[in-house]
């Protein structure tokens, strides 16, 4: 799924925008990804923005996550993650979205692949 609307995004549309109710499952086919392009989308994020994104998701896909990251990365996204202890469903979706639109611009720029 991840696949398909970065592609179609990148074909058809200047700035990716997201529907709500899909948002959730496309972020957690992240976890589909390399382990290349993983490494190149995180390095773009704060971790603020990677720990909102990870709220609520599965812990096998935070391991994923987590294995791609520094120690110390891995660290600061686990303290902000409790410190973001009750945030807002907008603010975890705003997160995501803002992760989706990096890969799409990482894609359309050429500096990550995306298999069909």
């Amino acid at each position: 799924i991840l696949t398909k609307i970065i592609n179609k995004g990148c074909t058809k549309m200047n700035k990716p925008k997201i529907d709500n109710n899909i948002k959730d499952v496309i972020f957690e086919d992240l976890g589909n990804l390399g382990d290349n392009e993983i490494q190149v989308i995180l390095n773009e994020l704060e971790f603020k923005t990677i720990a909102l994104a990870l709220k609520g998701t599965s812990n096998t896909f935070q391991e994923k996550i987590f294995s791609n990251l520094s120690e110390r990365g891995v660290s600061m996204v686990k303290e902000d993650m409790e410190f973001f202890d009750s945030v807002q469903k907008k603010d975890i979706d705003d997160a995501r979205e803002e992760i989706l639109k990096k890969i799409y611009y990482l894609k359309k720029n050429g500096n990550i692949v995306l298999k069909k």
